[in-house]
């Protein structure tokens, strides 16, 4: 039988054999492929260069990347436990730290910092990047030119960081180790809501602040009351600077959860619901109900119950309740939702309070008036309160400015509806 002999044929065996092939891209130094932001490689049999074979147990994919002084990068593979990661420069008059290791779910990841070079070092190097595994493998390779943690994000070291806004947003996040570590920037004067979602009965979902029972106020949010399995309240931090770290921690089991947070709004008192007295004829009947109707809004104004009223420089005005059934709270404030009165106790033996406002300036002053205690989803006792614009005298009051005041009675009222009268000092007064 006759041979033939063919170049082609000849070519092709050299092109895959394994003592006279081409090196293939990644397989060596000299084959290193440029390291880019991602890409997916696959593991070859890790080259010879001097006996031009291929290792046939042996997986690798070599890159490269030049770095700068001064710099840093980070390199990490898709989740692969069978896959390691290396990095090396060949230059020995650069210096540079890095650090090679591995997550629990299998990524593998290098960083490379070179801030601590000496002056004197060169001012650009090449690191070469080593992917090894068994041939054939697969994995995905990922990069960027800045220092990058690898510490999962809600652990302990590595908080997630919440920015809370009066918008409400929503963060779904899975629990590491049955907790999940968050922090946020708080300020000052501010009001913050958060609500947990996904607890049931067996496994329950707890939100934490970790920080000092002083530095904060805590008020139960009604609204979600009747949820036992998760967590709904709001908080107010305790601080004198403008702003404060403040770190929480959600716990519970399962495979996740989700958390709604916001700031509460703030408005301007102008903003709340009122009544204003001139415009009832300066009486009215309602019930004193809660200090705070609802913790959409970050004040403490106290607004279900709120009267506004007009008046002029100077004018000294007194608001009284009388025959109150349960403990009233009482609270005049300005234009700019300040208060400037509060209650008196009128006798030490009822729940009447007083409060007596002498004007500023001219402008709108609100009163408000509700009972003692009772906050967001907290029943109030009822009752009826009368405002009405008679002269009411109280014993051992500088009175001489009161040109007019208003008296808020608690109870059903009977009081014929009076005329405005003006209260003047004893000796300009006429006697019949």
């Amino acid at each position: 039988m006759a041979l033939r002999f063919s170049f082609a044929a000849l070519a092709a065996v050299l092109a895959c054999g394994t003592a006279f092939g081409a090196a293939k891209t990644g397989s060596y130094e000299g084959a290193a492929a440029a390291l880019k932001g991602s890409q997916t490689v696959t593991l070859v049999g890790e080259y010879d260069p001097d006996d031009k074979t291929y290792s046939d147990y042996s997986g690798v994919y070599y890159m490269k990347v030049t770095i700068s002084r001064g710099s840093s990068y980070s390199i990490w593979t898709s989740p692969n436990e069978d896959i390691t990661l290396d990095v090396y420069t060949n230059n020995e008059d650069a210096w540079a730290d890095f650090d090679t290791d591995s997550l629990d779910d299998g990524t593998s990841y290098a960083r490379l910092a070179a801030s601590a070079w000496y002056e004197d070092d060169p001012a650009k190097v090449t690191f070469f990047v080593v992917v090894s595994g068994d041939i054939g493998a697969s994995v995905s390779v990922y990069s960027q030119d800045s220092w990058r943690s690898f510490v999962p994000v809600g652990v302990e070291d590595n908080k997630y960081k919440l920015t809370f806004s009066e918008s409400q947003k929503t963060l779904s996040a899975d629990f590491i180790d049955d907790e999940y570590w968050i922090s946020s920037s708080l300020s000052k004067g501010r009001m913050y809501r958060v609500r947990t979602e996904g607890g049931t009965d067996s496994n329950p979902i707890e939100f934490i602040i970790e920080s000092d029972a002083d530095t904060y106020e805590v008020y139960q949010d009604p609204e979600y009351a009747s949820d036992t399995n998760n967590s709904a309240f709001v908080f107010r931090p305790n601080i004198t600077s403008s702003s404060a770290t403040y770190n929480f921690r959600v716990v519970g089991s399962g495979s996740g959860f989700k958390l709604h947070y916001q700031q509460l709004k703030s408005r301007k008192i102008a903003e709340h619901p009122s009544i204003a007295l001139d415009s009832v004829g300066y009486e009215m009947t309602f019930a004193p109900g809660r200090e705070i109707a609802t913790w959409a809004y970050a004040d403490s104004i106290i607004d279900e119950q709120l009267f506004s009223i007009k008046l002029a420089k100077g004018e000294r005005w007194v608001f009284e309740t009388e025959g109150a059934a349960v403990p009233l709270k009482m609270v005049v404030y300005d234009s700019k939702g300040e208060p400037v009165a509060e209650n008196l106790t009128l006798d030490g033996t009822s729940y009447d309070v007083r409060a007596v406002l002498e004007a500023t300036a001219a402008a709108t002053y609100y009163v408000g008036v509700c009972e003692q205690g009772v906050g967001p989803g907290e029943a109030a006792s009822g009752g009826t309160v009368v405002a009405g614009d008679m002269p009411v005298i109280v014993e051992g009051l500088d009175l001489k400015r009161m040109t007019l005041h208003a008296a808020l009675r608690v109870g059903t009222s009977e009081l014929p509806v009076a005329e405005p009268q003006v209260v003047v000092d004893s000796s300009e007064r006429t006697w019949p």
